[in-house]
This record gives C-alpha cells, structure tokens and sequence, in this order.
C-alpha cells in the first residue's frame, strides 16, 4: 500500500465514501477537527515510523492529503 493509500485508509473513518481532492482543507470541509489532530500525528508517526516536531504540526502539514504526503516525503 502506498502512502496516498494508507492516509485514505486512516480518514475513511472521518470522511466516509466522500470524493475529496488531495488538496481539499479536510478542517475546513469539517472532516476533521482539532481534536482529531492528536489521532491524526499518532497514526503518521506510528504507521511511517517518523517523529513529528513542532513545526510540523499545523494546517500546512496536517490539512490536506497533499501535505500530509509531503509531510512523511520530508522525513522519510
């Protein structure tokens, strides 16, 4: 499974059967909110074996599929 794939696989629980684009704001569409973001850094963190700093947390990261993608690219 790809990383596209395994992020769909972890927000299918928040977005259901939606069609979203990579680059769609999943807080501001209200899949996610800020209490989700705890859930949401443990996945990326455990499933791609990174550790997320403090910079790393935050819509231009976390708000996206894009940025999640471009988020674990930079520390993978």
């Amino acid at each position: 499974m790809n990383t596209k794939d395994k992020i769909m696989n972890f927000l299918s629980t928040y977005i259901g059967s939606e069609k979203i684009n990579d680059n769609d704001n999943l807080f501001e569409l209200g899949f996610l909110t800020s209490l989700d973001v705890l859930d949401l850094v443990d996945f990326i963190e455990n499933e791609f074996n990174i550790e997320l700093d403090d910079d790393d947390i935050g819509m231009r990261y976390l708000g996206t599929i894009a940025g999640m993608m471009e988020l674990i690219d930079k520390h993978c």
